[in-house]
Parts: C-alpha cells; sequence; structure tokens
C-alpha cells in the first residue's frame, strides 16, 4: 500500500493560512497499533514551509495477519489543540495497492468523524445504511464478492447484511479498531450458482465499508476495490409548483429572458 497525502492542500483548511499541524500515521490490527509515526506540517500564508513527508508505505502482513485484515488511519491534529482548523481536513488521497502479480487497485479512505451524509442519516432513520447497487454471485464464472468491515471506534459494532430479494446473512460483530470480511457468496443457498441484485448493510453504529469483488474461488484475488454509498435522505419528489417555476423559467431563459442574474 502507498499513500500520498495533499499535505499541501491542507493550508486551504486553515483559518488564516497559517498553522503547525501533527500528521499522525498509525497501523492497527485487531486492537493493537502495530506502528505509529507522526511528522510535523508547519504552514504560512498558505504555504507548506516544512519538509514535505515521505510517502506512507505499508507492505502485506497478510500470511502473518490471517483472514483478519488491518487497516491504516491518518490523523491530523493542530498544535496544543488549538483552533486553527475552520473546515474540514481535505481532500482525501487514493491509496495504491498493488504486489507483484496482481491488479493495481485504488481506494480512497473516507472521514472518521463528521461525515455530513452519514450525520443526516442517522438523524432521518436512526441508524447507519449503507448499500451496493451492484452485486453478482456467478460460481461458473467464478464471481465472488465481499464487503470488508473496518471499526476504528472504541465500541464494538454489529452489521447485517440484506439481499434485494429479502435474504439475509447472519449479524457480524466487528471488534474495536478491528477489520471483518463478510462474504456475500453466503447468500447463496443450496444448488444455486448464480445470484443478481443489490444489498444493503445496516449497523448499531457508523463502520467503514468496502465492496471486494474477487475470484470465488481464491479471494486474495481482488479484481475492485470500493466503498459502498450511503443511504440519503434527500427528498425523492419535487412539488409540481415549483417543477412549474422553473419549466417557466428555463423556458425564458431560452428566448434571452433571465428572471435572474445567469451565472
Amino acid at each position: 500500500m502507498r499513500l500520498e497525502p495533499p499535505y499541501s492542500n491542507y493550508s486551504k483548511a486553515l483559518a488564516n493560512g497559517s498553522a503547525t499541524l501533527t500528521c499522525i500515521t498509525r497501523v492497527v490490527h485487531e486492537g493493537e497499533i502495530i506502528k505509529e509515526n507522526s511528522v510535523p506540517l508547519v504552514y504560512e500564508k498558505g504555504l507548506l514551509v516544512s519538509e514535505v513527508p515521505k510517502p506512507i508505505v505499508w507492505h502485506d502482513h497478510g500470511a502473518e495477519w490471517g483472514e483478519n485484515p488491518g487497516f491504516v488511519e491518518l490523523d491530523i491534529q493542530t498544535e496544543n489543540g488549538e483552533t486553527s482548523i475552520q473546515d474540514y481536513i481535505g481532500p482525501v488521497a487514493y491509496a495504491t495497492y498493488y504486489a507483484r502479480g496482481r491488479k493495481a487497485l485504488l481506494a480512497d479512505g473516507p472521514m472518521k468523524y463528521a461525515s455530513p451524509p452519514t450525520i443526516a442519516q442517522i438523524a432521518e432513520f436512526g441508524q447507519f445504511v449503507e448499500g451496493q447497487a451492484i452485486v453478482r454471485i456467478d460460481k461458473n464464472r467464478d464471481f465472488g464478492e465481499s464487503v470488508a468491515l473496518i471499526n476504528p471506534y472504541r465500541r464494538p459494532i454489529l452489521a447485517a447484511l440484506s439481499g434485494s430479494d429479502g435474504r439475509t446473512l447472519p449479524r457480524l460483530k466487528i471488534p474495536p479498531f478491528s477489520c471483518r470480511i463478510m462474504r456475500i457468496d453466503e447468500l447463496l443457498r443450496d444448488k444455486e450458482t448464480e445470484w443478481v441484485g443489490h444489498v444493503q448493510i445496516t449497523a448499531t453504529n457508523r463502520v467503514v465499508l468496502y465492496d471486494l469483488k474477487h475470484s470465488l474461488a481464491d479471494p486474495t484475488l481482488l479484481s475492485h476495490y470500493e466503498h459502498l454509498d450511503p443511504f440519503r435522505a434527500d427528498p425523492t419528489h419535487m412539488p409540481a409548483f415549483k417543477w412549474l417555476r422553473i419549466s417557466i423559467g428555463n423556458l425564458l431563459a431560452k428566448r434571452g429572458i433571465h428572471l435572474r442574474p445567469p451565472y
């Protein structure tokens, strides 16, 4: 795994473009911090004036760790707890995952806290919900699929997966600061060789989710690695009068009559 965060862009989140930040990288496995490293980031008037940190690199530990993977956490803190950050620290860079003889994959890291879609979702529905719209399990074509669940928080999380046709998997417990893998192919019933649909994951707390498309015979052969989509509480319809006003405004705009200044 190789990750190069866009350190120079972090100045855009600072109140006056100047501050001293600490960038902490943690590698975590089964509730234990395996490695931790911190580097200072000094910004003056919107520019990074300290040395640019080296890329974050972590080598494969699959043989050592077994079936439960670990995760990398990037933690940006202000010096002495000063409130010099006026916006979220972003954007988050994509990490590259690669190995000899394997397909290279890209994946972005979600925010651990203060994700607006997640906050709105839990406020509306009272629970965490994410989904994957396209799932295909096929024994004949060796299509397998799983969901990686990462719990970077202090409390255990219970997660459940349900398919679009009503079939479900048993609830899975993810211990604090740990990862678990949920095999979607376990939705297949006796004598079934294929299942196509979409899945939904609910949990007792926010959990970081990734969809893994892989070989059914060998799940370590990945072909796709992507975050899931939050179930949003956005309106699914538009009031008729609002639609009429917008339609009239568009029609007049095509004739050169603008009800408001064009942008």
